[in-house]
């Protein structure tokens, strides 16, 4: 027998290599306890059995892999995984896979045939680990086969030897003891080189080991040193830099670039187009901030969460970020609440028992966020859920709003009931984002004005229609100038015009309408148009205002000229003068179809004959109601051609079936068709009975009345 001497020098200096051989003698001792029974008897089986299990397990990797990793093959619960079943794939098969491709892998290091293996394992099995089952299974069946198999015939070889031994011990008994010394011998001498091969595996890990912790140690040492060394005062710099430039931004988006749309949003009221790109770049320039903002305040919470985790002592004197969160929460909320607008506005007019209503005293307060809800006079049916669209907005549908108990604030002096203004309040909440963030939201649309009856519509629009033009910036809600240059004015009657007709307004046409107001002139570039002048003081030598002339002429062309007015067959707003001018050397039969100065708005004809220019009382909503202006001309045999010379069959021939219907009149009311004729300037000439008799003779003469009485009786 030989003896085997391990020593191990040890350096008192490096405890780390003490407690590394400690636990390697530990080790090595379990090793021996646990040495897999089963496994033993294996390496038992006489030689054949021992080629036939070889051959098996070379299916799925060498014998000595079963043989270096017995304890840990044997301890799995291969027979409790059923390879059929996938629900086993992914909780029980392929840990136990990967379980042991770890254990080659580290054992690869220090015996290299074994990566050869590991490679054709995950080759094999890596995406089908149940297969791997399968076949462990049957390896070891097939061990466990064998072993029964070698078992049986070590019984019957035992019998046979115990015979032959029986025998020879009864020839001599001295060999007994060498017997039991040889066996003794030989089973010490495998388990010795056994423990020799796991001790030199374990030994040439052993500097590998050491080696990891040395470095191991050495990077904990410049980590700490690091953390110790970190300063974020330049991350909280560029905080502070960030949330100062939000706000910078924010202001000015808040200050003046949505008070400047909102501007135009109600110049817009009046007809002047509006580019809608505007809205689309506040809305991205909204998002972006809103997206700046909360990524601010996500990086703060990084920061902090990384600080709190550091096993270190905080630093004395370190720079916190405690004052930005309020400041970026704040920004937030006022981003959101500054942002809630009124895109599609209510009709500038509203019909009592028609539409949340403000006040003007009341609507100002809301401007401020502080305001008594009690005071605001609610709308049945004033409640809807919102509904986010894909687009991403959010849109509410409000029906049948109804506005009851209507009580009007006292008016100030000399205020008629057509001047108060009001506003929409829309309200709602709103929860932002994941920093539980919960604030109301209010907005107020343009001015709206409240009426009871029709007739405040007229001084109603013109109202409303000065507020929303000539409003400034900034400005109190409501609050307008009295008094605006006559160019704004013109511009505002020339989009209202073109809004409500389709067709704008000439520069002849406002010239007209200026002398309306300032008498003739060749230049009214310094007038001024007060509010009192525009809607509520009557014209010179006339019973209505200069609203009530533009207002009515515009209702009139919209409802019933609407097509004659858009061909350009209507001159439009001149006086008699110019259209004598135009006619005086033209053919007889030659008219012009102009605007009056009229109450209810009206359009005259003025038309040239033998013995000069004569004019048409106006033709207003009443007369069109009963017959259409292009039937009118048609039925009136005299005028012949629209100035210049356009035969009137091809111009009014194909629009003569438009006329309005009778809204419900009885189909039997008859109607009288007068023809009114003056050729003053202002008022209506005299007109004698002579001349009365001479204009019947002639509009006899030039009537058919077949043709009128077959119409008459038609529309009986």
């Amino acid at each position: 027998m030989h003896e085997i001497n391990l020593k191990f020098e040890i350096n008192n200096k490096h405890m780390l290599a003490k407690s590394y051989r400690d636990r390697f003698i530990e080790l090595k001792q379990e090793a021996i306890l646990v040495m897999s029974q089963q496994w033993t008897q294996v390496q038992e089986m006489p030689v054949e059995f021992l080629s036939k299990l070889s051959s098996t397990y070379a299916e799925i990797f060498p014998i000595q892999i079963r043989d270096c990793f017995s304890v840990w093959i044997d301890e799995q619960p291969w027979n409790q995984i059923d390879e059929n079943d996938d629900s086993h794939r992914n909780n029980y098969a392929l840990p136990l896979m990967q379980g042991l491709l770890q254990l080659i892998q580290n054992k690869a290091k220090v015996i290299p045939e074994f990566k050869e293996c590991l490679i054709s394992i995950e080759n094999k099995y890596i995406n089908e680990p149940l297969n791997f089952v399968r076949d462990m299974k049957i390896c070891l069946k097939y061990e466990e086969q064998l072993l029964a198999a070698s078992q049986s015939n070590k019984t019957t070889t035992q019998s046979h030897d115990e015979c032959t031994e029986g025998n020879i011990l009864q020839m001599s008994e001295e060999f007994r003891n060498l017997n039991y010394y040889d066996a003794a011998i030989n089973g010490g001498l495998k388990e010795c080189k056994k423990k020799q091969e796991e001790f030199v595996i374990l030994w040439r890990e052993l500097p590998i080991v050491t080696a990891h912790f040395k470095k191991a140690e050495q990077d904990i040492k410049e980590r700490v040193a690091e953390v110790e060394n970190l300063k974020p005062d330049s991350i909280v710099q560029t905080l502070q830099l960030s949330v100062e430039e939000i706000i910078q931004i924010q202001q000015t988006f808040l200050g003046m670039d949505l008070p400047k749309w909102k501007h135009r949003q109600q110049i817009a009221c009046n007809g002047i187009p509006v580019d809608t790109s505007i809205l689309q770049s506040l809305q991205k320039k909204c998002e972006k901030l809103q997206t700046l903002i909360v990524k601010n305040l996500q990086d703060i919470q990084k920061l902090e969460e990384i600080l709190q985790l550091l096993p270190l002592e905080k630093p004395e004197n370190s720079p916190s970020t405690t004052p930005f969160k309020p400041q970026l929460a704040q920004l937030l909320v006022e981003l959101v609440c500054g942002t809630f607008i009124v895109e599609q506005q209510p009709p500038q007019v509203l019909r009592k028992d028609n539409k949340n209503l403000s006040c003007e005293a009341q609507s100002r307060i809301v401007q401020t966020n502080q305001f008594d809800k009690s005071t605001v006079r609610d709308l049945l049916n004033n409640e809807s859920t919102v509904e986010i669209l894909p687009s991403g907005k959010v849109h509410a549908n409000f029906k049948n709003l109804v506005l009851k108990d209507f009580k009007r604030e006292s008016r100030k002096g000399g205020q008629r009931i057509a001047e108060e203004k009001y506003c929409i309040l829309f309200e709602t909440k709103i929860k932002i984002g994941e920093f539980d963030l919960q604030t109301p939201l209010l907005a107020l649309s343009v001015p709206v004005i409240i009426t009871s009856h029709v007739n405040q519509e007229c001084q109603a629009l013109a109202t409303i229609s000065w507020d929303h033009q000539f409003s400034t910036l900034p400005r109190t809600l409501f609050e307008v100038p009295s008094s605006v240059p006559w160019h704004e004015l013109a511009n505002l009657l020339n989009a209202k015009f073109k809004h409500e007709t389709g067709r704008g307004l000439t520069e002849d046409h406002l010239n007209y309408l200026a002398s309306k107001l300032f008498g003739e002139s060749s230049n009214y570039a310094s007038c001024h148009v007060t509010f009192d002048m525009f809607c509520k003081d009557n014209l010179r030598k006339h019973d209505f205002t200069f609203w009530d002339l533009f207002y009515n002429t515009m209702r009139l062309t919209k409802d019933y000229l609407y097509v004659a007015w858009n061909e350009g067959n209507i001159a439009g707003f001149i006086s008699k003068a110019e259209a004598e001018m135009c006619l005086k050397d033209s053919s007889p039969g030659n008219f012009i179809c102009r605007f009056s100065a009229s109450l209810l708005g009206g359009v005259s004809i003025s038309y040239s004959r033998g013995n000069g220019v004569h004019h048409t009382s106006p033709f207003t909503c009443k007369d069109l109601q009963i017959r259409s202006l292009p039937l009118l001309i048609m039925d009136t045999p005299k005028w012949t051609h629209l100035y210049p010379n356009k035969p009137k069959e091809h111009i009014f021939g194909t629009n003569s079936d438009d006329s309005p219907k009778t809204d419900g009149k009885s189909e039997y009311e008859k109607f009288i068709w007068t023809i009114k004729m003056s050729s003053s300037e202002d008022e209506q000439e005299d007109i004698t009975d002579q001349d009365c008799d001479a204009a019947l003779m002639e509009f006899i003469a030039g009537t058919d009345f077949d043709k009128l009485l077959k119409e008459d009786f038609e529309m009986r």
